[in-house]
């Protein structure tokens, strides 16, 4: 595994972590204390609907975790939280 594929697992784990979801899951997370403007519920299906939604010739050439990078960076465009040329530069 590479470095940067650690990042992305983090990135998701930390997605995870802050999703609105689970305010109301587990007693006395304070989700709301987290000083973040990420105000999403992200999920495994969150990721996969994202990997998942490639190209199909695009999926099979993509390693795993650049799977994960494209459905993690669509689902922050389709938010609102970057853009498209963000993401390209």
């Amino acid at each position: 595994v590479e470095d940067w594929e650690k990042r992305i697992f983090g990135i998701h784990v930390a997605m995870m972590g802050l999703s609105n979801h689970l305010g109301s899951a587990l007693p006395a997370y304070p989700i709301a204390d987290v000083p973040t403007e990420f105000q999403e519920e992200w999920t495994w299906a969150s990721l996969r609907t994202g990997a998942e939604g490639m190209n199909p010739f695009d999926y099979f050439k993509f390693r795993y975790y650049e799977k994960w990078l494209g459905g993690i960076s669509q689902f922050f465009v389709d938010k609102g939280y970057v853009s498209e040329e963000e993401i390209g530069a």
